[in-house]
């Protein structure tokens, strides 16, 4: 698997920026379900579907047009934060074992999807949050609590007993930062 010449198929996904991270988490693994928070033009869950071929790959997003203009892909048309609909989602499509959350970026909407999907994961799933950098932007910043500050406050065992995780991982990248809780 090359992920850069995946991306590089995909010009509208913007996931060059992350293309060695991806290459050095993904090499190994063979997922039963991925799922993608936040899909636009449906990109990058082509570029998913080539790096594993074997995996149900879905998408969530809360634009109507990106299912319109992806009929062929399995997407999902809502809102991150509602959580009857993520409910919906999982058990439609079962426990993922990736979840990479590329949605909103609003600090709210990170952290009430992680609190409420990253239980649910089972052992050996791993969960990535892109653009960590939005936590510092005026547009995305809807509450004083930032993703970052709430990832890092997981280290504190005594403060998040129902999120336990075998690794967080932070890697800055180009302007760009990444986070992946491993389970």
């Amino acid at each position: 698997m090359n992920t850069k010449t995946i991306f590089a198929k995909y010009p509208g996904i913007c996931k060059l920026k992350y293309t060695d991270f991806y290459q050095r988490t993904f090499d190994g693994l063979n997922p039963k379900t991925l799922l993608e928070i936040g899909v636009a033009t449906g990109e990058s869950l082509r570029a998913w579907q080539d790096i594993f071929p074997n995996c149900n790959i879905t998408g969530i997003d809360i634009n109507p047009l990106c299912k319109e203009k992806n009929s062929d892909l399995n997407i999902y048309i809502g809102n991150q934060k509602d959580l009857n609909f993520l409910s919906i989602v999982i058990d439609k499509i079962g426990l993922p074992n990736i979840i990479i959350d590329d949605g909103g970026h609003k600090r709210s909407e990170q952290i009430e999807t992680f609190k409420f999907l990253f239980p649910k994961l089972e052992t050996d799933s791993i969960y990535i949050i892109e653009d960590l950098q939005t936590n510092y932007l005026n547009d995305w910043n809807d509450q004083s609590l930032s993703m970052i500050d709430y990832l890092k406050s997981l280290i504190d065992f005594k403060s998040h007993s129902n999120i336990l995780y075998k690794s967080l991982t932070f890697e800055p990248n180009s302007g760009q930062s990444i986070c992946i809780v491993r389970k």
